[in-house]
């Protein structure tokens, strides 16, 4: 049921399902193996990066990270343990003037669509992206 719920469409094809431990050399392994899959997709690598990040500064446990593709696009889903914030499109919009908080800034602007499904002791934080590789249609990153 959770993975029809998150899952891009009924036709879809899971290319990665592969969970990591809370380390932030997870990450750099979280990139590697979406680009065995999708090599060269760099919007995918680096929004892959800002989740599974945020997944290791933010949540308690492993996490997992779930690729998806069906004729529309790709559904990246990374889950965790343990989180109780939640992060929502109103953190989306950082301070320019901040060290860190732009992950999500990214993730707003490259992404078609994104959200968060609560659960059961965690989460699971998913974006869309279009086949063709477009951004969303959303602010500019910088003003």
């Amino acid at each position: 049921m959770l993975r029809r719920l998150l899952a891009p469409a009924s036709d879809d094809a899971l290319l990665v399902s592969q969970s990591w431990p809370p380390r932030f050399s997870s990450v750099r392994a979280v990139r590697r193996t979406l680009d065995a899959v999708r090599p060269g997709d760099d919007t995918l690598a680096l929004l892959a990066s800002e989740l599974a990040a945020n997944a290791v500064e933010h949540a308690q446990g492993w996490f997992r990270v779930e690729l998806h593709a069906n004729a529309t696009g790709l559904r990246l889903i990374v889950f965790d343990q343990g989180s109780v914030s939640l992060p929502s499109r109103g953190h989306a919009f950082a301070d320019p003037l901040a060290e860190r908080g732009r992950g999500l800034l990214l993730v707003q602007n490259l992404a078609s669509a994104w959200g968060v499904t609560p659960l059961d002791g965690g989460k699971a934080v998913w974006l869309d992206l279009p086949r063709s590789g477009a951004s969303s249609q959303g602010p500019p990153l910088l003003v």
